[in-house]
């Protein structure tokens, strides 16, 4: 029976081989005779469907485009620069800087306008961000704006965008993008947001994207071609806007119907395969040429690989089906028997499994769960021992778990039956390495420091650094009780992490300050260690930055109570309201060295009342006064919260006071200036008045005549009574040079009483009477004429 399903076996072989053979040698001889036309006719569809994707991709870019315009305009910065008035140079530039963000965050744009209709104004935002009253800059852009055609909104315009100021003669080929806003008229034009889309990055991406998939198709001849035959997009920028509607090949394309095709046609001296695609959204075409000679070669290549692959088949399927026959199907068996038990779910239950498939998926399946364990754990090792080193500091050892068993099991290297000491490490001026560094770059600088502690320290003992996060990393080290001979443990890990501060300051730029905790008889006491370093840390205020405390030094914290001296206090905010500034600094220090001797938070307590406190003042100010300090006490708050040290939290505080100080005094001039100049604009409208006098004009100001005098003095020279007679001079003069009143008429013209007083003050201003000076006056007119 055995040897009888062998023979059908055999059999069913040979008749299976031949009957393939015949198919393969019918196949081919078939495949030979008509490859050609179906190879070339399938490398066109193939490109026409990538052109397909690659209008859609256009598509994409272009709905993109269009809902991020609309998305801007209901930005705050954006709204500012458009519907503004009267912006301060700080706003304008905030606002401008923000749009610049938005700006360098897309990858498709070379340029925002940003026009506000009120002032006549663009705001340009790129390479050489600008402010231009009038569109001479951008001349096209400024007469689709104010033209009397209707303005195209969030349609792409094709054009050349004119350099600005350090690139002047320098052309960029974009798309622009406008969202118009007009008055409830309908007509004028209120603002507008104008993007401004790089021709070149907009047609690199709708081909980078389907570049995996690109066949035969040439990325580099890709164009768009507009509706009127002009060109949108070419890799040839000189072909940028040229009108080719007399092409031959261009007049094919716009007259056929169809919304994609393909045609032969003689490009650049070469016989090529032109493809077309129409966009119904764009009312664009996309074109692409692939040379039919690589077309065709591949045709001819395929072709006869095809047919030495049919003959290649043909032989080795006679030779095997005669060769392998009857010494096949036992190593077979033999085979599926030893893979059976790492099959696939179901596939052993199969009466007629396929031997080869359900080995080779066996074999895959194996070989794939080896090589991705052998990754994950290669990837995830330190990842975990980190993890499980941070869970470890944080919460303790693991419940149900054997500590040197678990620690054997996670790599941790500490020895559970010495002493140990936790050392906390914090980045100094934590706010400023945020701001400089971004999350990637933080972690992989605190990824540096675990390493170069444990480099550093763990030949002078078994230590562990894990990253914590934020700004803390922990060094757990097991330590040797002090000998007789030789430093300390304190002072042998005082010189390990000075020079590891040294080396990470060095060489990547930051410092950090130490705190160590006290020894532990247990490696099971790290968390309680840990606490204890982290509110050892808090006295970094008062020790500054780069700092080294240890607990044994420093002693236990001791709770302490701190009431703020109020009568400092008020005076502190009396010198504010004076505007003295080294009484300020003076009541501050004094106020600041009583709290040397508290904790952190009483400190941090303190300083926020002390802030509340002169911002509350500086409101009181603001209510009482024209005067505008402009200063926010939140954004001061979060900045004093941010500080680490005394030395940070007094240079705030000292700053603070020299603005109070210089917007009173500034504050103080401007009132003074605009006094003056009024009281003197009132004296040349009410000279004629014999009532005018210095009483008069300081009751208007609510002053007394000796300070409104005071003032005029510093400002002008001149008293008030000064400023009165030299007015009244010198209108009497140009009456007595322009009329014919007689002297008694001029006197009473310009508000004098006293006739006698009026000639002395005239002749000792003017060296003559008013007599003698009309007579010189007649006499110079003759002299002219």
């Amino acid at each position: 029976m055995r040897h009888r399903l062998q023979n059908y076996y055999v059999n069913m072989i040979v008749k299976l081989t031949l009957f393939t053979t015949l198919v393969v040698l019918l196949l081919s001889l078939l495949l030979y005779a008509s490859f050609r036309n179906y190879n070339i006719k399938t490398i066109n569809q193939l490109n026409e469907n990538l052109m397909v994707q690659f209008i859609h991709n256009a598509e994409q870019i272009h709905a993109y485009l269009r809902s991020y315009s609309v998305s801007l305009t209901n930005n705050t910065d954006v709204k500012n620069l458009m519907f503004g008035e009267d912006l301060s140079v700080y706003e304008t530039l905030g606002s401008m800087r923000a749009v610049d963000l938005l700006l360098e965050a897309n990858p498709y744009l070379e340029s925002i306008y940003v026009y506000n209709g009120r002032s006549d104004t663009y705001y340009v935002v790129g390479a050489n961000s600008v402010i231009r009253k009038g569109g001479e800059f951008d001349a096209e852009l400024d007469a689709v704006l104010k033209g009397d055609a209707p303005i195209p909104r969030l349609t792409p315009i094709p054009r050349r965008l004119p350099g600005i100021e350090a690139e002047a003669g320098k052309d960029t080929q974009v798309f622009t993008y406008i969202v118009p806003d007009f008055f409830r008229d309908g007509q004028t034009l209120k603002s507008a947001l104008i993007l401004n889309a790089k021709v070149d990055s907009f047609l690199h991406n709708v081909a980078a994207k389907s570049e995996s998939g690109s066949g035969m198709m040439d990325m580099k001849s890709l164009w768009f071609l507009g509706r009127e035959g002009e060109v949108l997009a070419h890799t040839n920028k000189a072909l940028f806007l040229q009108n080719v509607a007399g092409r031959e090949d261009v007049k094919r394309m716009m007259e056929s119907g169809e919304r994609s095709g393909y045609f032969t046609d003689r490009q650049e001296g070469k016989t090529s395969v032109v493809t077309y695609v129409r966009s119904e959204l764009l009312d664009w075409m996309l074109v692409g040429a692939t040379p039919y000679e690589a077309v065709a070669g591949l045709a001819e290549r395929v072709r006869g690989l095809s047919l030495i692959i049919g003959i290649l088949m043909l032989t080795v399927g006679l030779v095997a089906a005669i060769a392998l026959t009857r010494n096949l199907y036992a190593p077979v068996r033999r085979l599926r028997n030893k893979f059976s038990p790492y099959a696939p779910a179901g596939q052993t239950s199969a009466p007629h499994a396929n031997e080869f498939e359900m080995i080779s998926e066996a074999f895959s399946l194996a070989h794939h769960k080896l090589r991705d364990l052998e990754q994950f754990k290669n990837s995830k090792r330190q990842v975990l021992k980190q993890k499980t080193l941070e869970d470890y500091v944080r919460t303790g050892l693991p419940l149900g778990r054997r500590e040197q068993e678990w620690l054997d099991e996670s790599g941790i290297r500490l020895s559970p039956r010495r002493p140990a000491v936790v050392a906390v490490l914090r980045i100094d001026r934590y706010s400023a390495f945020c701001e400089t560094y971004n999350e990637s770059d933080r972690a992989l600088l605190r990824y540096a420091l675990t390493n170069m502690l444990s480099e550093i320290i763990r030949p002078g003992g078994e230590c562990e650094a894990v990253d914590m996060g934020a700004d803390q990393t922990v060094v757990i080290l097991n330590v040797e009780p002090d000998s007789q001979h030789g430093p300390g443990w304190e002072a042998r890990l005082a010189e390990s992490l000075e020079q590891a501060r040294r080396s990470f300051e060095r060489y990547c730029g930051v410092s950090f300050s130490v705190f160590v905790s006290e020894p532990m008889a247990l490696l099971r006491e790290v968390p309680q260690a840990y606490r204890d370093a982290l509110e050892l840390s808090q006295e970094r205020i008062k020790a500054g930055h780069g700092c080294m405390l240890f607990r044994s030094e420093v002693g236990a914290a001791q709770p302490t109570f701190f009431n703020i001296n109020h009568q400092l206090l008020e005076q502190l905010l009396e010198a504010i309201k004076e505007a003295k500034q080294d009484k300020m600094e003076d009541t501050y220090r004094r106020l600041t060295e009583l709290l040397q001797a508290s904790d952190y938070n009483n400190i941090m307590f303190t300083l926020s009342y002390l802030s509340a406190a002169i911002f509350n003042q500086l409101h009181v100010m603001e209510g009482n006064r024209t005067i505008s300090f402009g200063l926010s006490f939140s954004e001061f708050d979060k900045r004093l919260k941010a500080m680490e040290t005394f030395e940070e939290i007094d240079a705030e505080f000292l700053d603070l006071f020299r603005t109070i100080v210089q917007r009173i005094q500034g504050s103080q001039q401007d009132r003074t200036n605009l006094i003056v100049a009024q009281a003197l604009r009132y004296i040349e409208e009410h000279y004629a008045d014999a009532a005018l006098s210095p009483q008069q004009i300081a009751d208007l100001f609510k002053l007394t005549p000796a300070y409104l005098n005071k003032l005029c003095r510093e400002r002008t020279s001149r008293s008030l009574s000064d400023s009165i007679t030299e007015v009244r001079v010198e209108k009497a003069k140009q009456l007595l040079g322009r009329t014919s009143l007689t002297i008694d008429q001029v006197i009473d013209r310009v508000g004098w009483e006293n006739k006698k007083y009026f000639f002395r003050i005239f002749k000792k201003q003017v060296g003559a009477t008013p007599t003698e000076y009309r007579l010189k006056l007649s006499v110079d007119q003759i002299d002219r004429s």
